[in-house]
């Protein structure tokens, strides 16, 4: 399988003195990788640092072997996107000019849109299940819905890799298994997609690799019945618990 990240002997670390530490992590195509951990741990760090908007001290970031460093902004965007629950546009966008963000790194800031990119904006959001909402307005939509609108962002930026930054916190139990079922569809779709989750139970029903992170540092990775055991659970988050042994495993605090 092709190798789409690779990050070796990553050091970084922040003025305020918290580090992250990465022997070595791999992700390869078509792979749907979970990065659990409790707050603080590093999650956003460690994918913003695959990403090239944090430059690493020491060590390497490969993104299809490629250097990151070395990499034009506008040639990254064309590979691999990110989307995060903290996207709050203050004015109340149309449905479709937010999604048509997501081609920009092939036209530019002020170019306007052509027939093709409003056929990959009505696409992207076919895929998403908002067929039809073009016009509605960003603000006048539920939490999971607004969330579906982001991944259509990025379906309409058409890289093969997507980044989600806890996308599924904070919603309720209906639109978090909504918008994990629409991330499943993307990887079944051949996409790859490297998330970070809040909750274990939906990245265990979803992934099929996930990744412990505790202070900045990979402390376990493996299939989910492989990570999601009482014992290392317990270290992670410091807290007793219980693993229901059941397809994928759940977890009861």
């Amino acid at each position: 399988m092709l190798e789409v990240v690779r990050m070796k002997d990553v050091v970084f670390k922040y003025p305020n003195g918290f580090s992250l530490f990465v022997k070595k992590f791999i992700v390869k195509d078509n792979e749907f990788v979970g990065i659990i951990g409790p707050n603080g741990s590093g999650k956003t760090t460690f994918l913003r640092l695959i990403l090239g908007l944090l430059k690493p001290l020491r060590g390497e970031v490969r993104l299809f072997g490629k250097d990151v460093k070395k990499m034009r902004r506008k040639e990254i965007a064309k590979r691999i996107t990110m989307v995060s629950q903290d996207f709050s546009p203050i004015y109340d966008f149309k449905v479709k000019d937010i999604v048509l963000t997501g081609r920009i790194p092939y036209k530019g800031i002020f170019a306007t849109e052509n027939e093709e990119d409003l056929k990959i904006m009505r696409e992207s959001l076919k895929i998403v299940g908002l067929e039809g909402y073009e016009e509605r307005r960003y603000w006048s939509l539920s939490g999971g819905e607004r969330r579906r609108v982001l991944i259509a962002k990025a379906l309409a930026q058409r890289t093969s890799v997507i980044v989600l930054d806890e996308l599924t916190a904070h919603l309720d139990p209906k639109y978090m298994l909504e918008i994990s079922d629409v991330l499943k569809k993307l990887v079944d779709g051949g996409k790859t997609v490297i998330a970070a989750f809040h909750n274990i139970n939906v990245a265990s029903r979803v992934c099929n690799r996930l990744v412990a992170l505790k202070e900045g540092r990979i402390i376990a990775s493996g299939e989910p019945k492989e990570i999601v055991r009482e014992d290392i659970l317990e270290s992670l988050y410091g807290i007793k618990l219980r693993v229901l042994k059941e397809r994928p495993p759940q977890v009861l605090f």
